[in-house]
């Protein structure tokens, strides 16, 4: 088994839909069986991944919040959880209230000061805050923040990630998850430090860890001592830092990988 850990992004890497294919399943489960490590590391927060961590019995280790909070989600057991201070936190809301609606995640917590299309999709599985005055949450909690959202629209998310890439430049890492928000990480605390932290927590050589994902939300993930993959159907800026391009999606990517890699 040449990586004993694989850790792998979830949306548009092993699932499309939220669906992961059965020969997916059964691969990482033959993977497991071997003695492999295996943890997903997602933008999700807690709750979401939870419920398709036990729809498939998947392992129940997850970095959830892009990998800023990592924990169990069978025992509840938190392995880690950072994130931006609330400082920068402030800095980077006050100046996005004059745009569109801001969610601020703590854990499996979600504030935001509008309703909208990203709150409605997540409410099911975050415990939502609808919170007018967002900043004076962030000011009387004084805590963490493990993500910023900004939920928009398709049309203005390219104009968006300039601008504010520009705006923040320094400060946080500035991505887009999903077609319609912009998302706000923390410079330290994101998927590149959840790898260290869980290669550690499994005693686990760099040169035995396999990184894959699909997005630029995944640079930090595959920007690191370890074998990053980015899938044939990633953003062309993760392709570029990755040390391999594999199969596309509907090619169950992370099922080529482990038996090409892991079931010798």
């Amino acid at each position: 088994m040449k990586y004993k850990l694989i850790i792998t992004d979830f949306d548009g890497t092993m699932a499309e839909n939220a669906i992961v294919p059965e020969p997916t399943v059964q691969a990482i489960k033959e993977y497991v069986k071997r003695g492999g490590k295996f943890v997903i590391s997602t933008g999700r927060a807690e709750g979401s991944i939870k419920k398709v961590i036990d729809k498939y019995g998947l392992p129940t280790l997850a970095g959830t919040q892009q990998g800023t909070k990592i924990i169990d989600t069978a025992t509840g057991e938190v392995i880690s959880n950072n994130g931006m201070d609330w400082q920068t936190a402030t800095y980077v809301v006050e100046r996005l209230l004059d745009k569109d609606p801001v969610i601020v995640y703590y854990g499996n917590d979600m504030y935001y000061n509008k309703e909208c299309r990203y709150s409605d999709r997540l409410n099911p599985f975050c415990n939502g805050h609808l919170a007018e005055d967002i900043l004076q949450v962030i000011k009387s909690k004084k805590e963490p923040v493990n993500r910023i959202v900004l939920s928009t629209t398709e049309e203005k998310v390219a104009g968006y990630l300039e601008e504010l890439g520009k705006l923040f430049e320094g400060k946080v890492l500035v991505n887009s998850g999903a077609s319609y928000i912009i998302e706000f990480i923390s410079l330290e605390h994101n998927k590149r430090e959840s790898v260290e932290i869980l290669a550690r927590h499994f005693n686990i050589p760099y040169e035995q860890v396999m990184v894959v994902g699909d997005s630029t939300n995944d640079i930090p993930l595959l920007d690191g001592n370890w074998h990053g993959v980015a899938v044939g159907s990633a953003h062309p800026k993760l392709k570029e830092v990755a040390k391999e391009v594999t199969v596309p999606l509907d090619e169950h990517p992370i099922k080529h990988l482990i038996e090409k890699y892991c079931l010798d």
